[in-house]
């Protein structure tokens, strides 16, 4: 019975070590799956860099742009900001600056404020 216990509280332990870290726990599986196995320690490397443009490339900007948002603005932070910027850059700059506009223009001044700040990353074309 004693080891049925042990063995319980490192099943649980193990599945929560195993969700990813510190980004809110998105909701969207779109983003569960970009984050999962994403350490803090990763995140200036070129290889979350890849990552990003890999999520980018298997993913349209279209509906993905909205859900980035969206979860930046339920839970904003600074590693967040970086890697959405990343995933954007992975598109066309002009469609990731057509797809951020009405966002900017939206009524929602947070909402505003997250997409005026992701466009300017595309304002100059270098």
């Amino acid at each position: 019975m004693r080891l049925l216990s042990v063995l319980a509280a490192l099943i649980v332990g193990c599945a929560v070590a195993s969700e990813p870290p510190f980004y809110g726990r998105p909701r969207a599986p779109m983003l569960r799956e970009f984050w999962w196995g994403v350490q803090e320690s990763a995140v200036n490397t070129k290889w979350f860099k890849d990552h990003c443009f890999a999520f980018a490339a298997a993913h349209k900007a279209d509906t993905t742009i909205p859900v980035l948002l969206q979860d930046f603005a339920d839970h904003p932070g600074e590693t967040k900001g970086f890697a959405y910027s990343w995933i954007m850059h992975g598109w066309p700059r002009r469609r990731v600056m057509a797809i951020l506009k009405p966002y900017m223009e939206s009524k929602d001044r947070n909402m505003s404020y997250i997409a005026s700040n992701f466009y300017a990353d595309f304002e100059s074309p270098d």
